[in-house]
C-alpha cells in the first residue's frame, strides 16, 4: 500500500543521494589529482614511515579510551539491576552535553596555538593560556554544578517525569565528575601531538586500569558508594591528566 510505496521512495531517494554525492566527490577528486599530477605512492610510503608513531600509539589509545567509557555501564549492568544502569547512562549523558558542545572548538583553537610554539617565551605564553583556559572552563561549570546540586531531582522529575527523580539524585554526585572533565578534556590537544602521544596513551591505559579496579571493588557496596568512588576517581585522574598536559607543553619545545 501507501506505506510500502513511501518506504520505497525514501530508500530510492537515499540511494540516489549517495550516488550523486559519490559522483561529485570523484569528479572533484580527479580534477584535484590532475592539478597536482596525482599523489605518488612513494611519497605516501615515506610519510607513512615518518609518522608511523601516530597510528601505532593512537589506535590502542583509542581502544583503551572506548573501553573506559563503557566500563561503568558494563560493571553496573553486571553487579546492579538494569534500572540503575539505565539511570546512570541517561544521567551521565545528559550532564555531558555541555562538554560535547564546546570540546571540539577548544581543541582546534589550542592546536592552532600549539603550532605557533617556537621558543621558551612562546611556551610560557601557551602554558599561561592553558592554565587560564582551565580556570575559565572550571568556573563556567560552577553555576551548573550549583543548579544540579540544589535542584537536580526537581529538574529531572520535571523534564523526564517523576519516575526519573532518582536520576536527579545521582546527578548531584556525577556533576562533579562532569565538571572536571569539562575543564580538562578540551585541553587534550597537547597530548595528541606526535612528541606527546606516548604520554597520552599511557594515561589512557592507566585510566582504563584504575577505573576497572575501582568500580569492580566498589561493586560490592551500595550504588551511592559506587557512584561516589567513580566521581573521586574522575577528579584524581583528570587532575593527573591536566598535570601531564602542562608537562607536554614544555616537552613540545624542550624535547
Amino acid at each position: 500500500g501507501g506505506g510500502a510505496l513511501g518506504a520505497l521512495g525514501l530508500i530510492s531517494g537515499y540511494i540516489i543521494g549517495q550516488v550523486v554525492s559519490l559522483a561529485t566527490l570523484l569528479k572533484h577528486g580527479f580534477s584535484f589529482c590532475n592539478e597536482i599530477k596525482c599523489v605518488q605512492i612513494k611519497r605516501i610510503k615515506e610519510n607513512a614511515i615518518k609518522y608511523q608513531v601516530m597510528p601505532k600509539y593512537s589506535a590502542p589509545g583509542a581502544l583503551a579510551d572506548n573501553l573506559s567509557v563503557q566500563m561503568p555501564i558494563f560493571i553496573l549492568s553486571k553487579y546492579f539491576d538494569m534500572a540503575i544502569t539505565g539511570i546512570f547512562s541517561l544521567t551521565f549523558r545528559i550532564l555531558n552535553i555541555p562538554l560535547s558542545l564546546v570540546s571540539g572548538a577548544f581543541h582546534q583553537v589550542l592546536l592552532q596555538r600549539l603550532a605557533s610554539i617556537s621558543d621558551i617565551s612562546s611556551t610560557n605564553k601557551i602554558m599561561l593560556f592553558i592554565v587560564k583556559l582551565f580556570l575559565v572552563l572550571l568556573m563556567t561549570m560552577v553555576p551548573f554544578v550549583i543548579l544540579v546540586w540544589f535542584y537536580g531531582e526537581a529538574l529531572f522529575a520535571f523534564v523526564f517525569g517523576e519516575a526519573w527523580r532518582e536520576a536527579g539524585a545521582m546527578a548531584k554526585m556525577l556533576v562533579f565528575a562532569v565538571a572536571i572533565r569539562f575543564a580538562v578534556s578540551p585541553l587534550s590537544a597537547v597530548l595528541a601531538l606526535e612528541r606527546n602521544i606516548k604520554t597520552g596513551v599511557i594515561w589512557q591505559f592507566t585510566y582504563l586500569f584504575t577505573i576497572s579496579i575501582t568500580l569492580i571493588y566498589f561493586s560490592a557496596y551500595p550504588v551511592s558508594d559506587f557512584i561516589r568512588a567513580f566521581v573521586i576517581h574522575e577528579i584524581i585522574l583528570y587532575l593527573l591528566y591536566f598535570a601531564l598536559i602542562l608537562k607536554g607543553v614544555n616537552k613540545t619545545v624542550l624535547g
